[in-house]
């Protein structure tokens, strides 16, 4: 009975955990090449290169900036900001996995990221080359977490400032929010933890 119920609460716990995708992982949009493809390098056919679906287009949470290869992101914005309204408070470990190509800060300028209002210089700025596809994934600091937990959503504000820069992102992924579960959720984990629970109850009768 014990590891039925071990179970169920391994599941439960499982049921909390909450990512929130900012664009898609699809090795930059069709335009670019096929997810099996994407990296560690590969050519885009030209500048600007719009690889975005019609949603991406259409959105305003920083994903229509993904799958949009450019320089200085013409013609699109020179700033945007990813949003992301949280569902449940940061945890402790939260972070941000993305994937970008083209990435030159050092020669080519660098961006200015600010976090819930406050500058980061370690988010965009890095040296991967002109054709070099790089997934990395950003730690938040306690710091970011307390700010985005008391405004409830983090934003990131991506400045292209005086970088010339050609670069494309192909989404953005925030992890770890701990989700409270609804009332309806709680109510069904309890019947299926009783039904478990009766389970285990007929199983031990008969044994004995």
């Amino acid at each position: 009975m014990r590891k039925l119920l071990a179970l169920g609460a391994a599941l439960f716990v499982a049921s909390t955990a909450h990512a929130q995708l900012i664009g898609d992982v699809d090795c930059f949009g069709t335009v670019f090449g096929t997810p099996a493809a994407c990296g560690p390098t590969f050519a885009i056919p030209g500048i600007p290169t719009d690889g975005r679906s019609p949603a991406e287009a259409a959105a305003t949470n920083g994903a229509q900036q993904t799958d949009f290869y450019s320089s200085n992101f013409t013609p699109l914005p020179q700033v945007f900001t990813l949003r992301w309204n949280l569902a449940g408070p940061l945890i402790p470990g939260a972070s941000i996995t993305y994937r970008t190509y083209g990435l030159q800060a050092t020669g080519l300028g660098a961006f200015i990221t600010r976090f819930n209002g406050v500058a980061e210089t370690g988010f965009l700025n890095f040296e991967d080359g002109a054709t070099a596809v790089a997934t990395r994934t950003f730690n938040l600091s306690a710091a970011m977490i307390a700010r985005a937990n008391m405004a409830g959503f983090l934003a990131i504000e991506i400045d292209r400032a005086n970088s010339n820069d050609a670069v494309a992102f192909d989404y953005f992924n925030l992890a770890g929010q701990n989700v409270v579960p609804e009332p309806s959720t709680y109510a069904l984990m309890a019947t299926g933890l009783a039904g478990l629970a009766g389970v285990a109850r007929r199983r031990a009768r008969r044994a004995s």
